[in-house]
C-alpha cells in the first residue's frame, strides 16, 4: 500500500559507531536483505540507506570530531562498500544512500563517495554556527564534488511552546528561534536547485534518553509536539508546499504575552505596546485587523511570510487575517491575552501585582497556571534587574529533576551580588529558585541570602543540601517601605552564588 504523498528513505540501524568483527558485518548484511525483501514492493520507498553518522562516536560512546583509530576507519570503508554493493544487487532499481554529519572524515576515508545519494545532516544555527553556514557548506561540497547527488537528510531546531522571545537566540528553545531557523534554511534550499531533496528533522517531538533542554528526555525538533499539536513552524511549510489556499497567524505558540512601553511617563496608565506578529500564507494579499481596526494590506515574501508590527492593548486582543483566492475568502482568527506592565514598578496607575523573572534567560516562559515569567535584564532605575554576575545555562545533555518548570532552571545567573526590584511600598511574598548546574561536592558552592539587609539564609549549599541538578525554591515574606527597593543580596562564602528564577507577589 502506498502512503499518499510520501517518499521514503529507509535504512538499517547502523548509527554512530560500528563493531569491528565478522559477525557484526554478517548481521548488518542480514538486516539489509530483510529490509529490502520486506518492503521491496512498497511504492513509496525510493532509497535504501546503509548507515548514518557512523563516525560520530568513539568506541566509548563519546562524540568526537575525528576518529583516530585507523583500523576502524578502514573497516568502515570496507563495510560501507559491502553493504552498498549488496543493496544494488538486491534492488538495482532504487538508489543507495548514506547520511553523514559535519565531519571531513567521510571524505578522507573515501566513505562519502560510495553511495549513489549522499545525505547531509546539517544543523547550522542550532548546535553551532550561523544560519548562512548551511548554504556555504552545501556550495563548498557541490563545487568540490559536482557529480555527487546531495540530499539534506536532517535539519532542524528544537522548540518549546511555553518559551517565546522578542530577542531569540541559538539553543534557547523558543518557538521564535525555531521559526527563524526554518525560514532561513528554506530560503537557502530554494536557492540551490542542485539539491536532490530535503528532510526536516523531525515531524514530531519524540523521546530521547539522556537529553536535557527545556523538556527533559525529549528531542524537541518536531514541527508538531509530542502529543501531535501543531507548532507555528509547521505552517511555514504548509504555506510553501501545499497548494491549498491558506492563511495562518503564527502566534498560536504565544497567546499569553507581556510587555512594557519604556517611553510612557509615570502616572499615564496603560499604553499600547508594539510587538511583531508573523503570518504565513500562499494568498496574494492579506489584510490584518486588531480588535476590528485594519492595519493595512500586505503581500507575502518569497517564503510566504508577512510581518506586522502590532499595537497590543491590555487584555484580550483579537487578530483577524483575511484574503481571497478566485473570489473565495479565507480567514484566520486568533485571540492574544496581553498583560501590560509599567516600566516603572512604583507607578500606581498600573498597579503592581506580581512579577516572575526567568533569570539568565532571554525568553518569556508560560507555566501550567498561565503565569508568564519575563525575560531577565540588567538593573534599570525604577524597574528591576540583576547587579553583576554572568548568565549561563545547563549543558544540553543534563537533566534537571524535581520540577515541571524546567525552563526556569535551564538558565541561571551566577556570581551576582544582588537582584533589585523598585517595587512600591508593601508586603511581598518572594520565591527564589535554584538548581546546582555543576557536579560539585558539598560545600564547594555556598552563599548567604538577605533581603534589604535582613539575613534570610546563613548558608545555602545547593549541591550539599539538595544535590546536583535538583531544582528547589525558597519562599519568604519581606516588608518594603516607601523610600526603599526590594533588594535580594547574595553573599559569597565558597564558589559563586547562583540564582535561576525569582517571583515577587504583592500581598
Amino acid at each position: 500500500m502506498c502512503i499518499r504523498d510520501r517518499l521514503i528513505w529507509e535504512e538499517v540501524p547502523l548509527v554512530n559507531y560500528m563493531n569491528i568483527s565478522h559477525p557484526f558485518l554478517e548481521n548488518s548484511k542480514t538486516m539489509i536483505r530483510e529490509m529490502i525483501r520486506q518492503h521491496y514492493n512498497h511504492p513509496s520507498v525510493i532509497m535504501w540507506g546503509s548507515m548514518n553518522e557512523i563516525f560520530l562516536w568513539s568506541k566509548e560512546g563519546a562524540r568526537i570530531r575525528e576518529h583516530p583509530d585507523e583500523a576502524y576507519n578502514t573497516n568502515v570503508f570496507k563495510v560501507a562498500g559491502v553493504l552498498d554493493s549488496l543493496i544494488r544487487a538486491e534492488d538495482p532499481g532504487r538508489y543507495t544512500a548514506m547520511a553523514i554529519h559535519g565531519s571531513n572524515h567521510y571524505d578522507i576515508t573515501g566513505v562519502a563517495a560510495i553511495p549513489q545519494v549522499l545525505g547531509l545532516n546539517l544543523y547550522n544555527g542550532w548546535y553551532s554556527g550561523e544560519f548562512d553556514g548551511f548554504g556555504r557548506s552545501l556550495d563548498r561540497r557541490h563545487e568540490k564534488y559536482p557529480e555527487q547527488v546531495l540530499f539534506i537528510s536532517e535539519y532542524g531546531a528544537g522548540s518549546d511552546r511555553r518559551l517565546n522571545s522578542l530577542n531569540p537566540r541559538r539553543f534557547d528553545f523558543t518557538g521564535n528561534w525555531q521559526r527563524l531557523y526554518h525560514e532561513a534554511h528554506l530560503r537557502q534550499i530554494n536557492e540551490r536547485p542542485y539539491l536532490a531533496g530535503t528532510a526536516i528533522w523531525n515531524q514530531f517531538d519524540f523521546s530521547q534518553p539522556h537529553t536535557g533542554g527545556s523538556i527533559i528526555q525529549r528531542n524537541q525538533k518536531g514541527l508538531l509536539t509530542w502529543d501531535r499539536k501543531y507548532k507555528d513552524s509547521y505552517f511555514l511549510y504548509k504555506a510553501n508546499w501545499n497548494p491549498e489556499p491558506m492563511v495562518y497567524i503564527a502566534s498560536r505558540d504565544w497567546t499569553q504575552r507581556t510587555g512594557t512601553n519604556p517611553n510612557a511617563p509615570a502616572g499615564s496608565g496603560y499604553h499600547e505596546v508594539i510587538q511583531p506578529v508573523d503570518i504565513y500564507t500562499n494568498l496574494d494579499n492579506i489584510e490584518l485587523r486588531i480588535n476590528g481596526k485594519s492595519l493595512g494590506v500586505k503581500s507575502p515574501d518569497e517564503i510566504a511570510k508577512i510581518t506586522w508590527e502590532v499595537p497590543f492593548e491590555q487584555g484580550i486582543n483579537v487578530l483577524e487575517a483575511s484574503g481571497e483566492k478566485s473570489g473565495k475568502p479565507y480567514t484566520d482568527r486568533l485571540e492574544i491575552n496581553f498583560t501590560y506592565r509599567s516600566h516603572l514598578l512604583k507607578d500606581e496607575s498600573v498597579p503592581f501585582r506580581s512579577l516572575g523573572i526567568n533569570i539568565g534567560g532571554n525568553a518569556q516562559f508560560t507555566d501550567a497556571t498561565g503565569f508568564v515569567w519575563e525575560a531577565d535584564q540588567s538593573y534599570e532605575q525604577g524597574s528591576f534587574g540583576y547587579i553583576e554576575g554572568k548568565e549561563g545555562e545547563f549543558h544540553k545533555d543534563l537533566i534537571i529533576y524535581n520540577t515541571e518548570n524546567t525552563p526556569l532552571y535551564y538558565t541561571f545567573r551566577e556570581d551576582l551580588s544582588s537582584y533589585r526590584l523598585d517595587v512600591p511600598e508593601g508586603d511581598y511574598e518572594v520565591e527564589l529558585h535554584f538548581a546546582e548546574s555543576q557536579d560539585v561536592g558539598n560545600g564547594e558552592r555556598t552563599f548567604n541570602v538577605s533581603a534589604n539587609g535582613n539575613v534570610l539564609f546563613d548558608t545555602l549549599d545547593p549541591a550539599g543540601d539538595y544535590g546536583f541538578r535538583k531544582a528547589f525554591f525558597k519562599t519568604f515574606t519581606v516588608r518594603v517601605t516607601e523610600d526603599e527597593s526590594l533588594e535580594i543580596s547574595f553573599g559569597k562564602i565558597t564558589g559563586k552564588p547562583l540564582l535561576n528564577a525569582i517571583k515577587v507577589s504583592r500581598k
